[in-house]
Formats: structure tokens, C-alpha cells, sequence
């Protein structure tokens, strides 16, 4: 019986970085925790890369827009977003648009199943990433420290 050949994704991968222009694998893994996944279909991987990394957006665009549009959200959120200003709405507004473009870009390719599609959108996707996710990182602080923030009470008015 022969034996199974296994499938190493970093050598596959940089078999496809040497046709296209694609980041450094351990970098694209390092942020995005590519090998982890045991669900990529050597025969369609960078589609399989790209749908991975849009996979990440979706769940981000579900948080975010739960800071956007609060209704029927939970406790957590609603005591969350009284941190968000008129300008810090306005950024998570600009972000839910990069990332909109992301997604529906990824659903152009999606449509056209191209080799070369998919490989310029995960160079794009990851040199766009870094902005984005400092741009999070400012808003997962503002979250953070709303929890830090005691609620004012108004106990000048009480008449006890």
C-alpha cells in the first residue's frame, strides 16, 4: 500500500509566491493562523487563502457593526458604545467601509474563480491589514476601558 503524502501548506504555498506576487508566508501565518486550519484543498488554495482572510472580516464586520446600529444588542454593547463619540463613530464607519470593500471584492473573485485574482487580493488584503487592525486595536481600547469607567450617579438630587 503507498503511502499517503502529506500536505505541507507553507511549501505548497511558496510554490504559488514564486508565479505571483504574495506576502512571506510565516507573516500571512503568523496574523492570520493559516496552518491551523486542516480544511484547505491543496488544489484551490489560494482560494482557499482568501476566503480564509475574509472569514476574519465577516466576523470583525459583525462586531463592528453591533457599535454602528446597537438595536436588539446586548447589555455588553449597549454599555459599551456610550464611549463612542460623533468622531469615534465616524471611525468605525471608515473601517466597516475598508472592510466592506474587502468583502465584496472577495466576492467579485468568488464570482471568477482566477488564480491571479485570488493572489492579488491576498497581497492587497495583507498590506491593507496592518492599518486596519491598528484602527481596531484603538477601538477594542475604547471597549476596554469602558469597563474601566465607574458610572456616574446622580446623588445630589436625592431627596431620601
Amino acid at each position: 500500500m503507498p503511502k499517503e503524502e502529506t500536505f505541507d501548506l507553507e511549501k505548497e504555498y511558496n510554490e504559488f509566491k514564486k508565479k505571483h506576487k504574495l506576502p512571506d508566508f510565516e507573516k500571512l501565518n503568523n496574523e492570520f493562523e493559516l496552518s491551523s486550519y486542516k480544511d484547505i484543498d491543496p488544489r484551490f488554495l489560494l482560494r482557499n487563502i482568501r476566503r480564509k482572510l475574509i472569514d476574519r472580516v465577516a466576523s470583525i464586520l459583525r462586531f463592528l457593526e453591533n457599535i454602528i446600529h446597537p438595536i436588539n444588542s446586548s447589555v455588553i454593547v449597549m454599555n459599551e458604545i456610550k464611549y463612542f463619540d460623533d468622531a469615534k463613530l465616524n471611525k468605525v464607519n471608515i473601517i466597516i467601509k475598508k472592510l466592506m470593500l474587502l468583502e465584496r471584492q472577495s466576492l467579485i473573485i468568488d464570482l471568477d474563480l482566477n488564480e491571479a485574482e485570488d493572489a492579488a487580493f491576498i497581497d492587497v488584503f495583507f498590506k491593507e491589514w496592518f492599518d486596519i487592525k491598528k484602527e481596531l486595536k484603538d477601538i477594542a481600547i475604547i471597549l476596554r476601558d469602558s469597563w474601566k469607567e465607574e458610572e456616574k450617579t446622580d446623588t445630589e438630587n436625592y431627596f431620601g
